[in-house]
């Protein structure tokens, strides 16, 4: 038994079991060494070969991978190592079933331990192989008895269709073996190809960063310049103002302490009054008593003089610095949220501005105020099918109000997937039509939004809710309906003039 399940796993051509099998479009198995020196070996000038058995030309691109008979094989190996390591340990069996076997070859059918008749008849009541004397014995008194040959043949039909069942089941979990080692090779080019998109798309916003601080800076650099070139002049102007009065100052000195008279006479008489006369000084009678100090009466040349203070500032590039540059990248960001304005659907109930942006609860209650938590609803006037689409909306810190996607249904869009806030329930998605508890699920938000972004994938049929403040993830869930899809919001409820603010439709 051994030695056949051995033969199905063998190589045509090195005659041992298979390593690494491989099959050629004619459906004929070999190992990937045998074959790919077969290849190397008969290569015809059009670079293919003929298969060894049937001759049918492939080419090298041809040899495939074939896992199901790899894993037969395995299998195979793994039992009949049982099944030696069985008879090793089983001696007294093997030694009877060689006698069996002895018995057979001499008689065609094994022989009955107890009688040495032939086991000719099954016993279905107990399920094993009698002889007829068996059949006779009082312990198989009631029991169906069925010729062996007729048994075996039922046996091996239950057999045969097991293995028909096995055989589509492990040949159809190869196919998705393949299936899926390529989509995890996608899922790997598709990560590649997204990471480069990623690389390429921060490589701009790091671009326009790069610039605009090099901008920045040689903004500040002309400022700093500008700047310390005025003070520079006016360090000039001192030094040259201190270089005169320092020369006066010497002269005077030394001129006071000539002696004798008649020398600081003459000198007072050539250049000295006029001196004096160009600095006169007169005696603060008050500043005299305090440590005999004296003003200037006339001209002074410190007097007009002034030290330019430090006043470098870039102004809001310096106190504001990160939000200016973020509104200027904002216009060299693609894509946006798209520019889209809600329909004015004549909801007696609500107010839809001429602009299409903004939407407010009216007043009305209905009659005897049946309507008065009614929410209504409108949409975008574009319906989206196969895009990405994005959008923003502001609810600022309105008490109750609604903002996700509609469906379009026959001319009209009604509500599919929204994420409700009210005062009193928080936070929720609600999937329209309301059939059970499902369809309304409350959601924890950890910090309150001012503006919603959503997000339709439209090839998924998924819509995602973000605190489009710090863009954190709030809920990604499937629609209910398929695409098209449209931005949908609500006002929510007057609720006696609370909330009377409206949602808008933001625009960058």
């Amino acid at each position: 038994m051994a030695s056949s399940l051995l033969m199905h796993i063998q190589c045509s051509v090195c005659l041992s079991d298979y390593t690494d099998p491989v099959s050629l479009p004619c459906d004929h198995s070999y190992c990937r060494q045998c074959i790919c020196g077969h290849v190397q070996a008969s290569t015809r000038s059009d670079g293919k070969a003929e298969c060894p058995e049937c001759r049918t030309l492939f080419s090298p691109k041809d040899i495939r991978a074939n896992r199901l008979l790899r894993n037969m094989a395995d299998a195979i190996r793994d039992h009949v190592a049982d099944l030696k390591l069985g008879d090793t340990a089983e001696d007294s069996a093997q030694n009877k079933l060689k006698t069996e076997v002895t018995s057979r070859e001499h008689t065609g059918w094994m022989l009955c331990p107890l009688h040495e008749e032939n086991l000719k008849l099954f016993c279905e009541t107990e399920q094993k192989l009698i002889c007829l004397i068996c059949r006779d014995d009082p312990t198989h008194q009631g029991h169906k008895f069925v010729p062996a040959k007729e048994a075996a043949n039922t046996r091996k039909g239950e057999v045969k269709g097991v293995l028909g069942f096995l055989s589509k089941e492990n040949v159809e979990l190869d196919k998705m073996i393949q299936q899926q080692v390529s989509e995890i090779s996608k899922t790997e080019e598709r990560s590649e190809c997204l990471s480069n998109q990623i690389s390429a798309q921060f490589e701009e916003m790091h671009e326009f960063l790069r610039k605009r601080e090099e901008d920045v800076k040689k903004m500040l650099e002309k400022e700093k310049t500008e700047a310390v070139k005025s003070m520079r002049k006016n360090i000039s102007l001192f030094e040259k103002n201190l270089s005169c009065g320092i020369e006066k100052q010497v002269t005077l000195l030394s001129s006071w302490d000539q002696q004798p008279d008649d020398s600081f006479l003459q000198w007072w008489i050539e250049s000295g009054k006029t001196m004096i006369e160009e600095m006169k000084w007169s005696d603060d009678e008050n500043s005299a008593k305090e440590a005999n100090k004296v003003s200037p009466k006339g001209l002074s040349n410190v007097k007009d003089l002034h030290v330019i203070p430090h006043s470098l500032f870039l102004g809001p590039y310096e106190t504001h610095l990160k939000f200016f540059v973020w509104k200027e990248m904002l216009e060299t960001v693609k894509p946006v949220p798209l520019h889209h304005s809600m329909e004015n659907n004549s909801d007696p109930y609500m107010r839809v501005t001429d602009s299409g942006l903004c939407a407010f609860r009216r007043s009305k209650t209905g009659i005897l105020g049946t309507m008065k938590d009614y929410l209504s609803f409108t949409n975008t006037k574009e319906f989206l099918a196969r895009e990405q689409p994005y959008w923003e909306v502001e609810v600022g810190e309105k008490l109750e109000w609604g903002v996700g996607v509609c469906a379009r249904k026959s001319e009209n869009g009604i509500p599919d997937t929204v994420l409700v806030f009210s005062r009193e329930e928080g936070y929720m998605i609600s999937r329209y039509p309301c059939e059970d508890e499902k369809d309304l699920r409350a959601i924890e938000v950890e910090v309150k939004p001012r503006k919603i972004g959503v997000y339709m994938d439209c090839e998924r049929n998924e819509v995602s809710f973000y605190n489009a403040d710090n863009m954190t993830l709030i809920e990604k869930t499937k629609c209910h309906f398929k695409s098209p899809h449209a931005l949908c919001l609500s006002p929510g409820s007057y609720l006696d003039g609370k909330n009377i603010d409206p949602v808008l439709v933001c625009w960058y």
